[in-house]
């Protein structure tokens, strides 16, 4: 059975895992190495700990289950500093053998149900361009592009 949860001090050892394998996945892919570098924590151990403890203000990890098994994460954060207060989800990742299951779907219906909880006016994702998989995944959850971003390297910087 495929669920999503919110995280909890018990999963702190998974989500770790999951964090890391999503941000060694995406410095794969083409324009990814931003995306991981922005996703990228020195002390992911207490990053991670204090994001399920909401410090720094509204937070949510979710853990993707399969049969039981932790097989996927999402992140998501209110950003309050802007006109209209947004959702934005930072990651959602599934191990490659659970995708296609459900698992993401699920992780999403609970942010989006976050983000009602919060009063957030929208929800927003990153899909790394040519990720035809993410952009499909997303679209078919109601979401709709509303900006790219353009980027230039500079000194000598990996392109991507």
């Amino acid at each position: 059975m495929e669920r999503a949860r919110p995280a909890r001090d018990a999963d702190l050892e998974d989500l770790e895992r999951l964090w890391t394998q999503a941000v060694a996945e995406l410095d794969g892919q083409r324009g990814g190495w931003s995306l991981a570098g922005s996703l990228w924590r020195e002390d992911l151990a207490q990053f991670l700990h204090r994001a399920l403890h909401n410090p720094d203000g509204p937070r949510l990890l979710v853990l993707g289950l399969a049969d039981g098994l932790p097989v996927g994460l999402a992140s998501l954060r209110a950003e309050r500093d802007r006109r209209e207060p947004l959702g934005q989800l930072e990651l959602i990742y599934v191990e490659p053998t659970a995708r296609q299951s459900g698992v993401a779907s699920a992780m999403l219906a609970l942010a989006v149900a976050r983000c009602d909880e919060w009063g957030v006016a929208g929800l927003d994702a990153p899909a790394l361009p040519g990720n035809r998989a993410a952009k499909s995944f997303f679209e078919r959850q109601g979401m709709q592009a509303r900006m790219l971003t353009m980027h230039r390297p500079l000194n000598g910087r990996p392109r991507g």
